[in-house]
């Protein structure tokens, strides 16, 4: 098995120049509700974690991934199963 160092050396190679220069905004999350005839966006700012936007409001600083898809679990209200 090969160390760290050796798994990340080459990383800055493998890395196209035009990818470098990536915009603030990473993810965009759209959900849209048929049932209720809701639709919700995300906007996902980078910075060491993310910022996030709800309908260009302000929800969260400089949360991880994970932390927004709990969010969103916990937030979305649960459907009963429809007759």
């Amino acid at each position: 098995m090969q160390g760290p160092q050796k798994r990340c050396k080459g990383f800055e190679e493998a890395v196209p120049a035009d990818r470098i220069d990536l915009p603030d905004l990473r993810r965009v999350v759209e959900i849209t509700g048929y049932d209720t005839a809701t639709a919700l966006r995300l906007d996902l700012y980078l910075s060491d974690c993310y910022n996030v936007l709800i309908e260009d409001h302000p929800w969260r600083q400089r949360i991880g991934w994970a932390h927004i898809l709990e969010g969103l679990r916990k937030e979305l209200p649960r459907l009963s199963q429809l007759d």
